[in-house]
């Protein structure tokens, strides 16, 4: 094995990001400047809200639909998309990543300046002073036993009784980054990062990692999105630019294995898959970041959608479908939202 000096290690890091995020403004600059034309109204029992700024996440909760953008937390009225209320902790919050909803009640955010708490008595924002292993916040979840979990920059922590317990490189991880996070049915954490060419997919379970990477089947190592579908399959998003793809993990046994991969030729919109949602009727949503939503019924692509049939932005973010049946779509340009009937003239 090639040891490098951790000097050499985090200079090789710190260009490969720097390489990473030049390519992606670029591509974003040009995915921009085509897509600079005069949208079509959206289509009938479809309902665009454009908040002032691009919505990154997307959460349901008490009646209401909350969308996470730059600096700020919008709450939508989800019967017809309309603002209710703009959250921002006095001008605290930074590229929100993440939202949750508490067995109190209180709001979380996950953003770039840190964890902050909405409730009855107002907004805290909780930092790397407070304990957390790093400011930025990039995903929430609260396993079933009750406790609080952060994916940040500087490792996966978990919140208990004596503070936060961090896992990191140094306890079995591909990378100290993690941008997602998921519980699964068996009580297994799943976290990913998003630091290519290091990193990948890392599954906590019985007190150890199992990792995933390009060498035993993903296709990419930056993990953007993941889900766990109503039949129990774990679905996996990955992806940099125009690689990438989608991977299905089934439970053979005691583990999970990599069931099957999906990419741009096998019916995906896009190669870097940036959200994954199962509607009721067992359609899977599967969101890319520059080209659109495709449509899955058993495994194969029925529909993409894009623009032209509606979507504010041709990347989205984050999928859910609230409980009177509209599904609701976050992008860098709004939020779509989908009613039942709409949904219904799809199927047919």
């Amino acid at each position: 094995m090639e040891w490098r000096h951790p000097r050499t290690r985090l200079r090789l890091k710190r260009l490969a990001v720097g390489v990473a995020v030049c390519a992606a403004v670029v591509l974003y600059v040009l995915q921009q400047r085509r897509a600079q034309v005069t949208l079509p109204p959206p289509p009938p029992g479809w309902t665009v809200t454009r908040p002032p700024e691009a919505v990154t996440i997307l959460l349901y909760a008490d009646g209401a639909v909350y969308a996470g953008a730059k600096d700020a937390v919008w709450r939508l009225n989800s019967a017809d998309g309309r603002v209710l209320a703009r959250l921002d902790c006095g001008g605290s919050l930074s590229y929100v990543h993440a939202l949750l909803r508490d067995q109190a009640g209180a709001l979380w955010v996950g953003h770039n300046s840190g964890l902050t708490r909405f409730d009855e008595h107002g907004c805290q924002t909780f930092t790397e002073a407070d304990g957390l292993p790093a400011t930025r916040v990039n995903a929430l979840m609260i396993d079933r036993q009750g406790r609080f979990w952060a994916g940040t920059q500087s490792g996966l922590a978990r919140r208990d009784s004596g503070g936060w317990k961090v896992f990191k490189r140094s306890d079995g991880m591909l990378d100290d980054m993690v941008n997602v996070v998921l519980e699964d049915a068996y009580g297994a954490i799943w976290a990913g990062s998003h630091v290519a060419p290091w990193g990948g997919l890392n599954i906590l379970e019985n007190g150890a990692f199992r990792r995933f990477n390009l060498a035993n089947g993903m296709p990419h190592v930056n993990i953007a999105c993941i889900y766990e579908d109503p039949a129990g399959a774990v679905w996996v998003g990955t992806g940099f630019a125009d690689a990438g793809g989608l991977v299905r993990f089934a439970r053979r046994g005691d583990r999970w294995e990599i069931d099957r991969v999906w990419r741009r030729a096998d019916g995906l919109a896009g190669a870097r898959v940036r959200s994954i949602f199962e509607d009721r009727d067992g359609t899977l949503w599967v969101g890319s970041e520059f080209d659109g939503v495709a449509r899955f019924r058993n495994g194969k692509a029925v529909q993409i959608l894009t623009t032209k049939d509606g979507m504010p932005e041709n990347e989205a973010t984050s999928i859910l479908q609230a409980p009177d049946g509209a599904l609701w779509m976050s992008t860098p340009g709004g939020v779509a939202r989908i009613d039942p009937s709409a949904l219904a003239r799809m199927k047919m």
